[in-house]
């Protein structure tokens, strides 16, 4: 039985449903060690363990490890390897978080590995967003961040973010209409992975070696909802009041959408 007066962090990604390790909440938080029946290991690039306290790659192995994606052999392939610490036909998860482990033998998160994101609990892939985006008409050049509570653009390798923001190039003599490319993606991809706010840039900003400078990209813009309509009655009163406190904002009318 578990200690009701110990608070724990669990962690695990859908592929090892439904948690593969877990930690006691203290004055640090880390991703514990790995539960009953499974195995974790933190590998460099050539699948070898790095050494405490260095950062690498997060693989799962054990029972609650899954079989594969249904009907996508290529993506199988790629993220279920075969586990070169276990018995012949094992395989480990390759969950794309970048770990380490402490001196403690915790394992402690750092980050992602690629351009994965977590909004509101939702996996996104920003590579995904931007060639949506990239692809909607009089765009020549895309870029899809995630954004900050604070409202700024996140740090590379920030895993879990507060909403995303794009930045497009038009193509010569084109007029981009960013509504028209929001509603471009959304035909494409769900609510939750369209941009809140496009701005159209002269061109992306980018380092001496030519890639992308997601420092010197602008602060993000959140375009307006439309026009304010105040709340009337009570209830309305109420929930708009709970939703400006939960987004941050000054205001929310009677009509706004939350996710807007």
């Amino acid at each position: 039985a578990w200690p009701p007066e110990v608070i724990y962090n669990q962690y695990g990604p859908t592929e090892t449903t439904i948690y593969s390790t877990r930690g006691v909440v203290t004055d640090r938080v880390s991703i514990g060690r790995p539960v009953p029946g499974m195995t974790g290991y933190v590998l460099d690039a050539r699948l070898e363990p790095v050494p405490v306290e260095v950062a690498g790659e997060l693989y799962l192995g054990g029972v609650q490890v899954a079989r594969g994606y249904a009907g996508a052999a290529g993506l199988t392939a790629e993220r279920f390897v075969a586990d070169p610490f276990g018995a012949p036909g094992e395989r480990l998860y390759r969950t794309g978080d970048l770990v380490r482990w402490s001196t403690e033998g915790e394992l402690e998160y750092l980050g992602r590995v690629d351009l994965q994101v977590k909004l509101r609990g939702q996996r996104i892939e920003l590579g995904e967003v931007q060639a949506v985006v990239a692809s909607a008409p009089g765009v020549a050049s895309a870029v899809v961040v995630g954004v900050t509570e604070a409202g700024e653009v996140a740090a590379s390798g920030t895993s879990v973010i507060a909403g995303l923001a794009g930045y497009v190039v038009p193509q010569p003599g084109a007029v981009i209409d960013v509504d028209v490319v929001k509603e471009h993606v959304a035909r494409s991809l769900p609510s939750y992975m369209v941009p809140a706010g496009i701005a159209v840039l002269d061109g992306l900003p980018l380092t001496p070696v030519g890639k992308l400078d997601t420092a010197a990209l602008p602060a993000p813009v959140v375009a307006a909802v439309g026009e304010f309509v105040a709340p009337e009655t009570e209830a309305e009163v109420a929930v708009a009041a709970v939703f400006a406190e939960v987004l941050g904002v000054e205001q929310v009318g009677a009509t706004d959408s939350f996710f807007d």
